[in-house]
């Protein structure tokens, strides 16, 4: 029997129609979002684990820092992305989908990616990495990704392009197989001012590519990062977590970034969400609060399911983290014991994605020597789309048409894999 313990808005999966929807607690303790569509009739998703930690975590809630410009709501949500005047938080890290092309074919890809016979030429960027600084600052983060970015010949005047109009922070989302095997292409990006690489890393056994990826693409990773150690060009791990496949490899993936931490900064931790092309069975849909507690579960004590913490520039169930602060060699959770009045209190809601709480670690641990930023982002579908979480999103991408687009509006598709907002370079949807 389930037991009824809040309310949100979702959607039909099948018909994308607005629904109201309630969230339950089955007798097993997890819980679920439930609704039901008048043509299609009931759904539910899978939200959480434990409803006692999911009760807390989204109770965790800070102040919204809401968007320097929104345009009228013109249709229901998620439709009327832009940004519309119902958004309630600013953007802090922007994408820019710079192509449709990819040197892989990944089983596991949001994006999709194709052959793209229409994309933005080199100079257009000038004018979205405009609109992005003028709804977001210069201080906002930006990712150039794809597809697979590296695939354009131009990627480094795309930097430069973004640089000069004031951006500061760009970083580059890759599977690494350029940088692996050309240290000059990467020297090159860096002189055109990338601040960091944002490299997929889904585990440190073959295994997990061979099911993510299709092929074993370990060794190149390694032999990615190692370029970027000898070019000093930071890597985040961005690791695509699959319940059956990979989810066991979570604590491994921590150990291995703490262990090359003079180049590895952050490790993003992804639950798998079906948006784009998914053709990998899993076991069962993984949410951020399964990475939280197989996080405590995996890594010995170093990080507790405590010590993880809404990052606050989103909604408290959308994504979470702490910094590993690095002194004498330890490593030290700057979470760990703090409560969320103190939290309110160090908090800066205008602290780029990422780096609030690196700005809390040099507050409370004011002798660290550096450290790991350790994030976990619980992306939604159609399957589980929560429109009070939508309204929220801090991660937009950017359009070609001067809209910025919440992530998981973006990237939401239709029942027949269409997405309800054209990519970056398509005035019309496929």
């Amino acid at each position: 029997m389930a037991t009824r313990i809040g309310t949100t808005r979702s959607i039909c999966p099948e018909c994308l129609r607005q629904l109201p929807a309630v969230d339950v607690v089955h007798d097993d303790g997890t819980v679920w979002m439930e609704r039901t569509c008048p043509d299609h009739g009931f759904f539910e998703a899978y939200r959480w684990p434990n409803a006692e930690h999911y009760q807390a975590f989204r109770s965790l809630a800070l102040p919204a820092n809401p968007p320097a410009r929104s345009f009228p709501m013109h249709a229901p949500c998620p439709f009327s992305c832009g940004i519309c005047n119902h958004h309630a938080r600013r953007p802090t890290q922007v994408g820019i989908e710079i192509t449709q092309r990819c040197n892989l074919n990944c089983p596991v890809c949001f994006m999709a990616s194709h052959e793209d016979d229409n994309e933005l030429a080199t100079e257009e960027f000038r004018g979205i990495f405009q609109t992005i600084r003028s709804f977001a600052g210069a201080d906002v983060g930006v990712n150039l990704t794809g597809g697979e970015p590296t695939v354009r010949p131009d990627l480094a005047s795309i930097v430069r392009i973004g640089r000069e109009a004031g951006i500061r922070y760009i970083e580059i989302s890759t599977n690494g197989l350029a940088i692996a095997r050309n240290e000059a292409y990467l020297r090159e990006l860096a002189d055109a001012g990338i601040s960091g690489v944002y490299l997929q890393f889904d585990g440190t056994t073959p295994e997990p590519y061979l099911a993510t990826r299709g092929a074993d693409l370990l060794q190149a990773k390694l032999s990615a990062i190692e370029t970027c150690r000898r070019c000093g060009v930071q890597v985040v791990l961005a690791m695509t977590v699959v319940g059956g496949v990979n989810e066991n490899q979570i604590g491994d993936v921590v150990r291995f970034a703490l262990a090359n931490n003079d180049i590895v900064v952050g490790v993003a931790l992804q639950p798998a969400f079906t948006s784009g092309r998914f053709e990998v069975r899993r076991s069962v849909p993984l949410t951020m609060g399964d990475v939280i507690f197989a996080l405590d579960a995996q890594t010995d004590g170093l990080i507790r399911v405590d010590d993880l913490v809404p990052l606050g520039c989103s909604h408290p169930l959308c994504d979470a983290g702490t910094y590993l602060a690095r002194r004498n060699d330890e490593f030290i959770p700057v979470t760990r014991g703090l409560t969320h009045e103190e939290y309110r209190a160090w908090y800066d809601p205008n602290s780029p994605q990422g780096a609030v709480l690196w700005d809390i670690a040099a507050k409370r641990v004011p002798d660290f020597e550096g450290g790991l930023s350790l994030i976990i982002m619980d992306y939604m579908d159609r399957s589980n789309v929560d429109l009070e979480r939508m309204e929220q999103c801090s991660m937009f991408h950017a359009t070609a048409d001067g809209r910025l687009i919440p992530f998981c509006s973006s990237e939401l598709n239709d029942a027949q894999g269409n997405r309800i907002h054209p990519s970056l370079g398509r005035r019309e949807a496929r």
